[in-house]
């Protein structure tokens, strides 16, 4: 048995407050900052905004797609996204 991992392109998966549903747009690139050890910061393209609210957190997922193709940034670790402030 094998179990496969493809890691570029990763899939950054963030949640937002509804606040800022209108300061995300598909196609726009944001900064992705990995958790320790690693320190270099990659930037990611907005995939998919969802359409779809959540009552109780009040927030909507984003995914993002950073560029990997030495596979610098492993699968799996935190990282904290930068978005525009109002």
């Amino acid at each position: 048995m094998a179990q496969l991992a493809q890691i570029d392109p990763l899939h950054v998966e963030v949640f937002l407050p509804t606040a800022m549903y209108d300061q995300v747009a598909k196609g726009q690139v944001e900064k992705v900052c990995p958790a320790a050890p690693l320190s270099e910061e990659y930037d990611a393209m907005v995939i998919v905004g969802d359409k779809v609210f959540d009552a109780a957190s009040d927030t909507f997922g984003v995914r993002l797609v950073p560029a990997n193709p030495e596979g610098k940034l492993p699968a799996g670790i935190d990282c904290t996204v930068s978005f525009p402030q109002p």
